[in-house]
């Protein structure tokens, strides 16, 4: 669970349709940065490679290894011997999501940073995606959307048409394809293409994936995205476009299909139906196997927050600070950290100690995944092997210890591989190994 952070708080933040294919679009480029301004050589040929400017309002590790920091004033990047290069914000938002590339958001217009370099890429007008927010969409005759991938300014063109507004870029973990969602303007209505990202080439439609929904009807896996179209099911190969598998799921009229959520190698897709929960073979979409009452009861309404462990063939669920695991094999709950991770009901209106709140038979007394019984957790990553425990003193804990943090710990981020962890105290940042903890680098501020 990465978290987007946006700093300075003057920044404003900002129905599916067919697979068929749709007619290519011009072909796009793949670009290759610009030099950098002189002013902002002027300041890299000043660098103090020990501290930042003020103290960091966003961390984030970036694909090659280093460390974006971000202050009130500038965004900077530290290497294994410290920052290796920053630019001045100006005015503007610094918006960090790790991964590559850095935006800067002015009041007129959007300026996308090479990382690690900071070698701009493309300043001009256009506004911040939804997700991610280190890409952007430009404005003007035809909307594209920008991106850094592989270390270049990817481009890619939206088709012509009704004026559109570009909401997220999905792009495979292979790295060779890209799903772009868009809204029309005026209109509650969504679309998305499927993009090669090697050529920028538009293959054909997909189905929408926007930032915000209810209950999400698409995700990707692997290479291909599995979608719900009312009460089908549909597996999408983003190579061509076309919907290669499909089948009906029942599920009863007062409730809905969402939430399709597997990973690469996995026999199983789960779906949710009300708040339960469906495995479906992965191969041919026929129901293995029913999971009662698996949507969690605790502020994620219809949305069904959880990923696959596939290491361990479990259901990782995450919310009410800590998170589940349940056996895809026999749907049965090892651990969590809260009854309503184990599908008690959402507590509108909280009782003393929750205790009008009841787990289904079987999972009342679950033992705690990573929570301390006296503390307030949040999950960091995505393996559902670490969280953050707020107290005196914090830490970090997992199922192998506890770390402990220095006093009033902020601004938390940990590397894509979970083998890093970077925060924020007083005057300094700290980045530390996991699962040992040991302090690997500290950088200054000033």
């Amino acid at each position: 669970m990465l978290a987007v952070t946006l700093v300075m708080a003057s920044c404003t933040e900002k129905s599916e349709r067919s697979a068929a294919k749709a007619p290519i679009a011009p072909p796009a480029t793949v670009e290759v940065a610009p030099s950098p301004r002189s002013e902002d050589a002027a300041i890299a040929a000043t660098i103090d490679p020990k501290r930042i400017d003020g103290d960091p309002v966003g961390l984030a590790f970036l694909d090659d290894g280093g460390l974006a920091l971000a202050t009130d004033t500038e965004v900077a990047v530290a290497g294994a011997s410290g920052i290796s290069g920053r630019v001045p914000l100006k005015g503007r938002s610094a918006r960090l999501e790790g991964g590559q590339g850095i935006v800067l958001e002015g009041r007129s217009e959007v300026a996308l940073l090479e990382t690690p370099s900071l070698r701009e890429l493309y300043a001009g007008p256009g506004y911040v995606l939804t997700r991610p927010s280190q890409a952007i969409a430009t404005t003007g005759s035809a909307t594209s959307v920008l991106v850094q991938h592989a270390g270049k300014l990817a481009r890619f063109t939206l088709p012509p048409g009704k004026s559109k507004r570009v909401d997220t870029i999905e792009i495979t973990a292979s790295g060779k394809h890209a799903v772009v969602t868009w809204s029309i303007e005026d209109t509650m209505d969504a679309d998305a293409a499927v993009f090669d990202v090697a050529t920028a080439r538009m293959i054909g439609r997909a189905r929408p994936m926007p930032a915000f929904s209810m209950a999400p009807t698409a995700s990707l896996v692997g290479d291909l995205q599995v979608a719900i179209d009312k009460n089908e099911v549909l597996v999408i190969d983003l190579a061509s476009a076309a919907i290669v598998r499909r089948a009906k799921v029942a599920c009863p009229k007062d409730s809905f299909l969402g939430n399709p959520t597997s990973a690469p190698g996995s026999d199983v897709v789960l779906v949710t139906c009300g708040a339960d929960g469906i495995g479906l073979d992965a191969k041919t979409l026929a129901p293995r196997r029913r999971y009662p009452r698996i949507m969690p009861g605790c502020d994620n309404g219809e949305l069904l927050p959880g990923h696959f462990d596939q290491a361990k063939n479990e259901l990782v669920l995450e919310g009410c600070g800590g998170i589940a695991r349940m056996e895809l094999g026999t749907g049965k709950y090892r651990c969590s950290d809260e009854i309503g991770l184990a599908g008690a009901e959402y507590d509108v209106a909280p009782s003393p100690n929750g205790s009008g709140r009841r787990a289904p038979p079987g999972r009342e007394n679950l033992p705690h995944c990573t929570k301390d019984d006296d503390a307030m957790n949040m999950g960091i990553g995505t393996s559902g092997t670490y969280a953050i425990t707020y107290g005196e003193p914090g830490a970090i804990v997992h199922a192998g210890g506890r770390i402990e943090l220095e006093p009033a710990a902020s601004q938390f981020a940990i590397a894509r591989d979970e083998k890093r962890i970077a925060y924020a105290v007083k005057g300094r940042v700290i980045v530390r190994s996991l699962p040992a903890g040991a302090i690997i680098q500290e950088i200054a501020t000033r």
